[in-house]
């Protein structure tokens, strides 16, 4: 005969076990998504000014590449941003595909688009 008592205690624990991974989880994405912010404005200090469409490929691109955990530079962030295009498994925002992401990446970084425009 099972113990109430024991299976109350059981299922709470398992209950505040599952909630406090739920709050870490979130923690640590939320310090992730920071992280890839700030070296995104690094290239681009006006970031949260961009159109909506600019910022999902940026922000996709990142995840791809986990951009917080690259160095706090534009190289880096550069390097890693086009990593993410050119991976086997990509993520782009809904609709877009490969070449789309990688022209319009283009057009987005610092000094490429006056490149083109001049040629």
């Amino acid at each position: 005969m099972l113990d109430t008592r024991r299976v109350i205690s059981l299922v709470l624990g398992i209950f505040l076990i599952g909630g406090l991974g739920i709050s870490i989880t979130r923690m640590v994405g939320k310090s992730d998504g920071i992280a890839s912010r700030e070296r995104l404005e690094i290239v681009w200090p006006d970031l949260a000014q961009m159109g909506d469409r600019d910022r999902a490929l940026l922000a996709s691109l990142a995840m791809s590449c986990r951009l917080q955990d690259r160095n706090k530079d534009q190289a880096d962030v550069l390097a890693c941003l086009q990593d993410a295009v050119k991976d086997e498994q990509p993520r782009f925002p809904y609709g877009m595909s490969r070449k789309q992401a990688q022209d319009r990446l283009d057009e987005l970084f610092p000094g490429q688009g006056r490149t083109k425009e001049a040629s």
